[in-house]
């Protein structure tokens, strides 16, 4: 189809949601104090609506702090119902509210995930240390080379201070799509030893959404000991949809992560949500050097006199029997002694014992839980000077201590009941249809060329003639790159005008090292963009693009 016609049909196409568009737009006041202002930044942050900030308004004049006395009741109840909301809003089918937590933001849940896991895994280590060192066996985290910083950093730091633990990126395809056959090969070969994948449910570079399902059945399948955690941040919103997009009821993960502000809430306020078989692995609330004591004592009585712990374990190669402090396997005749040595003390027997049912360490096993890393006020049970020990309440492991940012939580609870009174399937279909209008305005430009369906991008941006060109864009975003930092021109040109975009690496500096192009210039569209913006857009870069080049 002719590119004019193209255009004409999809214009006449959005013209039939300008009445939904007007009435969602008019719930912005930073929309209505700026009614010049075209806010194609929505990737980054999304903007509030005035429910949102009515509550905050409210609840902000409430003396006093939650869980507190009779007086902060109906704050508490506020709170502990967001909670419930956003939950049930993450995950439809998950009951369980205390599976999710808050935190400032989706890098404070990345950072305080690879923390937990970090210690958990390093003490399970000790376990195999000696097998570890023979072998020189390695542990694997997974991540994709489109992730955000914030879900690489936190695990090439991880990855550096603990030498049994390696970080593998999972290389783009030549169409910076997801390589499911590289993928699948790492689950393969490593299966049995892949700690953690953590990839994202929405790029936030150019809104490709990953096939989290098949993901996970290959997770399943070839690697079922590995845990997998999901950057949901751009998700959120339209978590609904992006669920029916992938034939999905839940997140089939173990951790589900997110921020509010990109869900037109407030910013300061993240959330981790964990599944039920991490959770498995915080029942001790008991911390301290005589907890830990009266733990392995119990342990110890337990094993000496049954053989064996609460859980089945996997039974050790052979059976070794001490008499007269001599040393017998069942494999050998007893009259064949094998080289003398010490009898070993009642630990190293339980230590033994924890060897062999440890294979993986994600295994459960009665020693190793994950813990708090933030403690303090908040869910204390008792602490014990005396014993120099203390016990919790809470048994999330992710909870964090202390105050938290309450003047935030009081909107969670209006924040998701207005989510989920706006029309969001068609307000999604309508931003997707406005993306591929703005793509069809921008290929009516003499200076721009589509490498969108491209096999080869990085092949072919220098081959290119025209010095605009239009990168793999999905969703609702529309990613370009611009020769001679003509991205930071145009961002700079189009700021001027009151628009807002984002230039840049967009805090995926791998992905841009991959094309070899310095930053890039990221328009991603929200419900409240109308036709008339874009079209207003168009212009501009037309009007910059004469003047460039």
């Amino acid at each position: 189809m002719p590119q004019d016609l193209k255009t004409k049909k999809l214009s006449t196409q959005l013209d039939q949601y300008k009445e939904l568009v007007t009435n969602f737009a008019s719930q912005f006041p930073a929309l209505k104090h700026n009614p010049d202002l075209i806010y194609l930044d929505n990737a980054a942050t999304s903007l509030r609506p005035q429910a949102v900030l009515d509550a905050f308004s409210t609840y902000y004049a409430y003396p006093g702090n939650v869980e507190r006395s009779l007086l902060t009741k109906e704050l508490s109840q506020v709170i502990n119902q967001g909670h419930q909301a956003l939950s049930n809003y993450i995950d439809p089918k998950n009951n369980n509210k205390d599976s999710l937590v808050f935190t400032q933001n989706t890098t404070d849940a990345l950072n305080l995930l690879a923390l937990t896991l970090g210690q958990f895994w390093a003490k399970q280590a000790q376990h195999l240390e000696t097998s570890l060192k023979r072998t020189k066996q390695k542990f694997y985290i997974l991540v994709n080379e489109s992730n955000h910083h914030a879900n690489l950093l936190p695990w090439i730091k991880l990855c550096a201070n603990f030498d049994f633990l390696e970080l593998i990126t999972i290389p783009l395809n030549k169409d910076l799509s997801f390589d499911f056959k590289c993928f699948e090969m790492l689950c393969t070969l490593h299966g049995d030893h892949i700690l953690l994948m953590s990839f994202s449910t929405v790029d936030n570079i150019n809104g490709y959404t990953l096939p989290i399902k098949r993901i996970a059945q290959i997770q399943k399948q070839l690697a079922p000991k590995a845990w997998l955690c999901l950057d949901n941040a751009q998700g959120s919103c339209f978590n609904a949809h992006y669920l029916q997009e992938n034939l999905l009821e839940n997140w089939p993960a173990d951790f589900v992560i997110g921020s509010l502000h990109k869900m037109y809430g407030l910013t300061g306020l993240g959330y981790l949500m964990v599944s039920e078989r991490v959770l498995k692995l915080t029942t001790m609330q008991n911390f301290g050097l005589s907890a830990q004591a009266t733990a392995i004592d119990n342990y110890l009585a337990q094993y000496l006199e049954t053989g064996n712990l609460d859980y089945p374990p996997s039974p050790p190669p052979s059976k070794t029997k001490v008499e007269n402090n001599e040393v017998y396997t069942d494999l050998e005749s007893s009259t064949k002694k094998t080289k003398k040595r010490k009898k070993p003390t009642k630990l190293e027997l339980f230590e033994q014992s924890l060897q062999y049912q440890i294979n993986h360490l994600n295994d459960f096993n009665q020693l190793h839980f994950l813990e708090h890393q933030w403690v303090g006020g908040g869910f204390v049970k008792n602490v014990s000077l005396k014993e120099a020990n203390y016990s919790l309440h809470d048994n999330n492991p992710f909870t964090v201590a202390g105050t938290s940012n309450i003047n935030a939580l009081t909107t969670v609870k209006t924040n998701i009941e207005w989510l989920k009174e706006q029309p969001l399937e068609e307000l999604y279909h309508y931003t997707n249809l406005l993306q591929q209008y703005f793509i069809a305005k921008l290929l009516t430009l003499d200076n721009v060329s589509d490498l969108r369906y491209n096999q080869d991008i990085a092949r072919t941006l220098y081959r290119t003639a025209k010095p605009i060109r239009i990168l793999p864009s999905y969703g609702h975003h529309v990613l370009l790159t611009i020769e001679d930092s003509g991205d930071v021109e145009l961002g700079q040109f189009l700021a001027k005008h009151q628009v807002a975009v984002r230039v840049g690496k967009h805090c995926v500096y791998p992905f841009h090292r991959t094309i070899d192009v310095d930053s890039t210039i990221r328009f991603s569209l929200a419900p409240f963009n109308n036709k008339e913006q874009i079209d207003k857009v168009i212009e501009l870069i037309k009007e910059f693009s004469e003047d460039f080049f």
